[in-house]
């Protein structure tokens, strides 16, 4: 908390120079409410044992570390700041720390604490809050310099020094501050004035002091709370009250007896402090109130004390100890005058008119000033009035009979200094009595005063000497004169009376010293009836005499009340001059109180940056601890691990979002199933659907989780810094969340509102489900495409390396385009595409296409994708096309033509009887459109079209995938908890298609990605609960037509190669027209039949936040979500058919898009590096049919230099680099791995060193040391992630999968993870880049599929009968191929027992294809990577006795057994397919390499390799 003087202080001088009217610092117009206690929480209980302990820390502290410890790690600035705290107790320790903080600091902190109002910031702190008496004693302690005893204090005993410092004198400003905050209770506030009261008396110069720092306004306040505040008793308010007269007689007291202008100019400001204060009561409050009484009785009591002062016998000596200064005589008198005056002024320019009812009361003998105001009495401000006017007319007449010559030393100060100022006295006096004297008061008033003034001693003498003042003669006796003939006039009976001759000795007096016209023979009772008077001559004298008075007396009048205008002028000028050193004050407050604010805020920002980072180091550590743990529990807890056990979980298999070629998401990942056992059939319960995870024990109530408000923010790292933030959206098949995009120097980050609701995604990024942070980095970025969302131009897809896409939606189109251009100017390493659909790149893509250098699947994906469909949007799900049209035939023949649909047609009117019904919807709601709106229609007609729904939504999507978790979800979601009616939920391909193409007018729906390489969503692998058909067939497996004998896979093997047969190739163009092309919209879709509902298209421009209407609003988004998009428009013109020739295309692993392998030139034109002979070797042979390439002899020295000849085992492997570099010859121990992303990111693995370690070299020259266990000898590597991950396994039967950062830059490590589920040596292993996983085989006959995504366990390959010798995998279906050692059994034909091996097929999700048993040992595999669907893949296997078979990939058919060329056996050591699949390149342990080619035609032989 900041220090807030600086607004009580702006809040106290907001006014401008009219003060009177807008500002008063003196008045109290209520209090807040006060407490007896305070109630602290135990938080507030901490800090106040906190600060006790620094204060003893502080009392502890050694001299030498006084000066490191003060001004840095503690310093006043924050104590100050501290103590702006609700809680007393922490205030009051905070001021014990500040008194042990001074005692040991040097004079120069002191100093310096002063000189930026310390004590003045201090006191506006506390004045905001309740004080204690612990509180006051705290801040007296450091005012005396010692521990003051409680009961000293409030028993008034404290002892007082007879001199303080500066610094002490200033520590006094906080005790006067909190002044306020003590009257509720009145023993404190006794206890605070009567040490006030002492320090005022005894300190030399803290009068002055006090009175600079607010001792006035104090004294006023507490006058006006103290006797208004109806929560004191009356006894309470008694004791403050006395307590403030005390101080306003010891201001009076030094006022007597200073000779010092300053003290007088105290008394002085009091007075007109009091007097205004008053006034502001009277027009803010009801005149009624005690406060106005009691402001006027310390107005008159202060200057009757000081009056009553110079008439005993004070003398300067006499007076308290005040600073040195000339206390003569002369100074005093001068004080004795200037009081004089102002106690007059206070008589004479008062307002009030006495009235008859006073007489008596003035006459009264007990009429005096109290002390007090008595519960019940019926005092007021007139009797107080009389009271002081009283007063003042005797001390006058006393002062001014004396007798000058009489004088003596002993005689009382004040008759020499009456002597000294004799005639300016005369005129006080004089202005007293003719002011008693006026009109205003009643005529019975008036003969009262004169009466009481007859009474006096030497009256008589003393009226002679006022009417000889020059200046008051005249018309003060013409004032006397008119009051007596007022007074005998109006009151007759007074005539006999002894007031009579009082009056008339008066009158004589006055006639015979006045210099009036009237003749001093004249009696007053001539003067009475001059009317009556019969002589003219002398009547016209008493006429002129009388008005000459008149005259003078009303001149008397006019300077009266011009006097009493210059009094209150006088008094408000010297109000503003108060009011104006008082806003200097505050300025000087505020002014330092913003630099104390700013030096705290500063230093705390410091130290608040330096806790975050303390606290974010915490928490990221714990995280990473956490996640470490998670990692121990995954690794050692899956069903081939340490403490596998039995998952009671029910579990599921679900569609894992990793995209391999071509966007195919092939894989499945094993995940908790949430689903209700309601919607599942009886044999796919599990018993205990709520059991937790294994071990989640230890992540229950971790500190990580207390703490995750400090964790809600992107962790940057050291040398990251934000680019650019944005406010986006992160877009799921079945979540949204809201969140902030950010970009920094090397990373992505999205930091959501929550976390996301998309397990899949969450675990393949780095992500903190606690803060719901994703990341990633800048080389992991393909492509990215900018992309529409809910018919709004505003959103973007970013595909990454591993084959995860994030669709982000923004704000605003300009918010997505910025964000997009910064991406693009980073220079992101690995992006292939910018995601601009610009007409090069479609015509490009077209061109690759059209000469059959793409396949027709990879075609369409393309087009879907730069159309801006995408997995991640079901309303924008990528579309396909029907293909067959038959789903019935045993046989699939795709030489006919009635095997497909019609392509230039949309799949509605495939049956042609068909079209005339969707012709006549579009004519009526053409006539319906052209009538317009009618009034009062809240449904306006739109235009027209042929179909209400369209060919691709999200109902459309589900209903395919309703089989596939998360799919299944998602689809209960969407149906209201249910699943659909069986009889329309999807069940056979052939209703399927009749549905859609002749048998339903609303069903017009094209087919999904997922028909050509998923044969998951075909299986109800789940078990999920469907329903009976009304035919009581039961809803389980999709049927499937004939010609796939009721096989998934077979059903999408053929599927796929009907989509790439030479009809389709022919045709394919004209549906592209009608989806993607100039037959989507305008007169070519109305011709072509293919107008749908006007909601789906963009261009039609539905602006959903434009309407304001909330119904009309509404129905628009459901049409949005639910009515389907039309993808973007790709071609105006026709699109171009395709060649007719053979389609061969070179497969690369995915690292982005099609496009690049299509414009891309070959990265490894050289390969002239100074590792490469040492490791490595490179050739090309000259190919003959068939031919045998030898390694020449510096070849065979290279080899020598490997050391093939001294391993038994493998002597050296093959890989095929490509048609420039052809073949590369790597040795034992050794591994190369070459990049796509160029040659200089390749990498070299070099092991079986003397220390076990791995080296790992690229070829620009960067190399790095992975240390590994001296007892874990490497046996086999791999790499995944284009080179950044390493994945290495030995003879202990671990898997080490090292993360490091491979680029051109630098070459290092980053983590090691270790997988365990081997319970032996690891012999072999394959990754499946494209993918995302990595097969490990054993001696323990175990063989496991590794995410590499993730690093974590998938799925075993069970039931091998021996060790598994090698494995492959495919990189164009993910199949894997495993082949163990299978011991001793009997052959069924010839009855003898022999050894071999096992080969079997798996999917890549671990289900077994086939098997088949293999009489000779299998030493090496290798695998086709032709297009799918133009071809079918084959794979290698090497035999120890030298021949090579090739098995179909689709069923482990064997197609071709292939000899050795060799004269006696030799074993093949190693086989490698060229990219293109026209060679297969066989390396045999005689150091021979015998390269099989595809052969001439017409010249087949046996020994040729043919790809089938």
């Amino acid at each position: 908390t900041t220090v807030n003087a600086s607004q009580s202080a702006k809040q106290a001088t907001t006014h401008t120079h009219t003060h009177t009217q807008t500002f008063n610092p003196f008045i109290v117009t209520g209090m807040a409410p006060l407490r007896e206690g305070v109630l602290e929480d135990i938080p507030a209980s901490l800090e106040v044992g906190l600060l006790g302990e620094l204060r003893k820390q502080i009392i502890l502290l050694p001299d030498g570390q006084v000066k490191r410890a003060f001004g840095k790690i503690l310093n006043p600035d924050c104590l100050l700041t501290m103590v702006n705290n609700k809680s007393v107790l922490i205030r009051t320790a905070v001021i014990r720390v500040l008194d042990e903080y001074f005692n040991r600091a040097p004079e120069t902190t002191k100093m310096e604490f002063i000189t930026m109002k310390g004590f003045d910031l201090l006191a506006w702190q506390l004045s905001k809050y309740p004080t204690s008496v612990e509180l006051v004693i705290a801040l007296l302690s450091i005012v005396l310099g010692g521990t003051i005893d409680q009961r000293s204090f409030l028993s008034g005993s404290v002892s007082i020094p007879d001199q303080l410092t500066g610094f002490q004198m200033h520590a006094v400003i906080p005790v006067l501050k909190c002044l306020m905050n003590t009257v509720s209770q009145s023993a404190l506030c006794h206890a605070t004035l009567t040490v006030l009261l002492q320090l005022f008396q005894t300190i030399p110069g803290m009068a002055v002091f006090l009175h600079e720092h607010g001792l006035l306004k104090a004294l006023c306040q507490l006058t006006v709370v103290a006797s208004d505040s109806v929560m004191l008793k009356s006894e309470d308010s008694e004791l403050i009250l006395k307590d403030v007269f005390s101080f306003c007689k010891l201001i009076a007291y030094l006022a007597a007896s200073s000779s010092q202008d300053s003290i007088l100019g105290i008394m002085e400001s009091l007075l007109v402090c009091l007097k205004w204060c008053r006034e502001k009561v009277e027009q803010e409050k009801d005149k009624s109130s005690k406060s106005i009484l009691y402001l006027h009785l310390l107005h008159c009591k202060t200057l009757q004390s000081t009056l009553k002062l110079f008439h005993e016998n004070l003398e300067p000596a006499s007076a308290p100890p005040l600073p040195a200064t000339d206390q003569s005589s002369s100074n005093l008198s001068s004080h004795f005058l200037r009081v004089a005056i102002a106690a007059v002024d206070t008589v004479v320019f008062n307002t009030h008119a006495y009235k008859t009812e006073q007489v008596g009361l003035f006459i009264s003998k007990e009429l005096s000033l109290p002390t007090g105001i008595r519960p019940g009495s019926k005092a007021s401000a007139m009797e107080f009035n009389l009271a002081f006017t009283k007063f003042l007319m005797y001390y006058f007449h006393n002062a001014l009979v004396a007798d000058p010559k009489k004088l003596t030393a002993s005689s009382p100060v004040l008759y020499k200094y009456a002597n000294a100022h004799r005639n300016s006295l005369f005129e006080q006096y004089a202005r007293l009595l003719g002011y008693l004297c006026l009109p205003q008061h009643d005529t019975s008033f008036h003969c009262v005063v004169l009466e009481e003034f007859s009474e006096m001693e030497d009256s008589v003498s003393l009226l002679t000497v006022l009417l000889n003042s020059a200046t008051l003669k005249k018309r003060l006796a013409s004032r006397l004169i008119l009051s007596i003939l007022n007074i005998l006039t109006t009151l007759p009976n007074l005539m006999d009376s002894p007031i009579y001759m009082k009056l008339n000795i008066l009158y004589e007096t006055i006639v015979k010293t006045s210099s009036t016209s009237i003749r001093q023979s004249t009696r007053l009772t001539s003067l009475l009836s001059w009317q009556q008077e019969a002589d003219p001559r002398k009547k016209q004298k008493l006429e002129l005499a009388l008005d000459e008075i008149r005259n003078n007396d009303q001149r008397w009048r006019d300077r009266h009340q011009h006097d009493s205008h210059a009094y209150n002028d006088r008094n408000r000028k010297l109000f503003i001059r108060i009011l104006d050193k008082m806003e200097s004050y505050y300025e000087s407050i505020i002014s330092y109180s913003d630099e104390v604010s700013s030096r705290v805020m500063e230093r705390q920002n410091q130290l608040r940056q330096q806790s975050l980072q303390l606290i974010h180091s915490a928490t990221r550590k714990e995280r990473e601890v956490l996640g470490a743990w998670r990692k121990i529990v995954l690794h050692n807890t899956h069903p081939c691990a340490l403490w596998s056990q039995e998952e009671k979980r029910a579990m599921c298999w679900q569609l894992d979002p990793t995209e391999g070629p071509c966007r195919e998401r092939r894989r499945l990942m094993r995940v908790p199933r949430n689903i209700d056992n309601k919607y599942i059939l009886d044999e796919g319960l599990k018993s205990d659907t709520e059991a937790k995870a294994p071990l989640s024990f230890i992540f229950d109530n971790t500190v990580y989780h207390a703490n995750a408000a400090f964790s809600q923010k992107a962790d940057l790292r050291s040398d990251e810094q934000i680019i650019l933030v944005s406010r986006c959206q992160s877009i799921s098949q079945d979540s949204c969340v809201s969140g902030n995009f950010i970009i920094t120097t090397c990373r992505f980050l999205f930091h959501g509102d929550k976390p996301l609701d998309d397990p899949s995604i969450s675990t393949l990024l780095p992500w903190d489900n606690e803060r719901a942070l994703l990341s990633w980095e800048h080389n992991e970025v393909v492509e990215v495409h900018r992309r529409r969302y809910s018919l709004k131009d505003n959103a973007m897809e970013i595909f990454l390396i591993d084959g995860i896409t994030m669709f982000l939606s923004f704000d605003s189109t300009k918010d997505r385009n910025s964000i997009h251009s910064e991406i693009l100017n980073l220079g992101l390493p690995n992006i292939v595409d910018s995601g601009e659909a610009d007409g090069d790149k479609v015509r490009v893509l077209v061109d690759s296409w059209q000469q059959g250098e793409i396949t027709n699947f990879e075609y369409l994906i393309e087009l879907n994708k730069l159309a801006g469909r995408t997995f991640n949007d079901l309303m924008q799900y990528p579309v396909m096309p029907f293909i067959l049209a038959d789903y019935h035939s045993d046989n699939l023949d795709l030489t006919k033509e009635s095997v497909f649909r019609r392509f230039h047609q949309p799949i509605s009117i495939q049956d042609l009887s068909k079209k005339q019904r969707y012709l006549d919807t579009y004519t009526y709601l053409q006539e319906e459109h052209k009538k317009g709106p009618q009034p009062n229609d809240p449904n306006p007609p739109s235009k027209p079209y042929h179909y209400g729904s369209h060919y691709s939504n999200s109902g459309i999507v589900l209903h395919f995938l309703v089989r596939v978790p998360p799919f299944t979800q998602m689809f209960l979601s969407f149906q209201g908890n249910s699943f659909d009616i069986p009889d329309r939920t999807f069940h056979h391909l052939g209703t399927t298609w009749k549905l859609s193409s002749s048998e339903s007018t609303s069903d017009v729906k094209e087919l999904i990605p997922e028909f050509f390489y998923l044969p998951q969503f075909l299986i109800n692998r789940e078990r999920f609960k469907f329903g009976e058909r009304q035919s009581g067939e039961r809803v389980d497996h999709v049927v499937l037509p004939p010609w796939s004998n009721n096989d998934p896979r077979l059903f999408i093997l053929k599927h796929k190669q009907a989509l790439e047969c030479e009809y389709v190739s022919s045709h394919l163009h004209e549906w592209v027209d009608l989806v993607f092309g100039y037959r989507q919209t305008g007169k070519a879709a109305v011709d072509a039949v293919n107008v749908f509902h006007p909601a789906t298209y963009y261009e039609e421009g539905f602006d959903i936040d434009k309407i304001t209407d909330p119904t009309q609003q509404a129905a628009l988004r459901a049409m949005v979500r639910t009515y389907g998009q039309m993808p973007r428009q790709l071609f105006k013109e026709p699109h171009p058919a395709r060649n007719k020739m053979t389609v061969f295309t070179t497969f690369r692993i995915r690292i982005g898009t099609v496009l690049k392998r299509l414009t891309a030139d070959s990265v490894f034109d050289k390969l002239d590096n100074p590792y490469i002979p040492l490791y490595i070797t490179s050739c090309k042979p000259k190919l003959k049919h068939p031919s045998v390439f030898f390694i020449g002899d510096s070849g065979r020295r290279n080899l020598e230099v490997l050391g093939i000849e001294s391993v038994e085992r493998y002597p050296f492997s093959l890989l095929y680099l490509s048609e420039s570099e052809g073949l590369i010859v790597v040795g034992t121990s050794t591994a190369f791995f070459p990049m796509t992303s160029g040659l200089q990111s390749s990498l070299l693995l070099l092991w079986s060193l003397w220390d076990n370690s791995v080296h790992v070299k690229s070829f620009n020259g960067k190399e790095v040391k992975l240390h590994h266990s001296l007892m874990d000898k490497i046996t086999c590597c791999d790499t995944a992630h284009s080179g950044q991950l390493i994945v290495l396994a030995g003879t202990l039967g671990l898997v080490y999968c090292w993360t490091i950062t491979n680029t051109t830059q630098k070459l290092e490590t980053d983590s090691l993870t270790i997988l365990r589920g081997h319970e032996a040596a690891v012999r072999c292993m394959s990754a499946c880049r494209p993918f995302g996983f990595v097969v490990t085989g054993s001696d323990d006959g175990t063989c496991i599929i590794w995410d590499t995504n993730r690093i974590s366990y998938v799925n075993s390959l069970r039931d091998h009968e021996g060790p598994i010798t090698t494995v492959t995998t495919s990189p164009t279906l993910g199949d894997i191929v495993t082949v163990c050692k299978q011991t001793q059994h009997v052959e069924e034909d010839t009855g003898t027992s022999v050894a071999g091996c096992v080969v079997r097929l798996w999917s890549v999700n671990g289900t077994l294809v086939n098997r088949m048993c293999v009489e000779s040992e299998i030493t090496c595999l290798a695998y086709t990577t032709a297009p799918e669907g133009v071809y079918v893949n084959v794979f290698a296997t090497g035999m120890k006795d030298g021949s090579v078979r090739l098995w179909s990939s689709w069923d482990l058919t064997l197609i071709r057994d292939v000899a050795c060329p060799h004269q006696s056996p030799v074993k093949v050591v190693s086989l490698v397919f060229s990219s293109c699949s026209k060679e297969l390149y066989a390396g045999y342990a005689n150091k021979t390499i015998v390269c099989w080619s595809k052969a001439v035609e017409h010249e087949v032989n046996t020994n040729d390799y043919v790809l089938v």
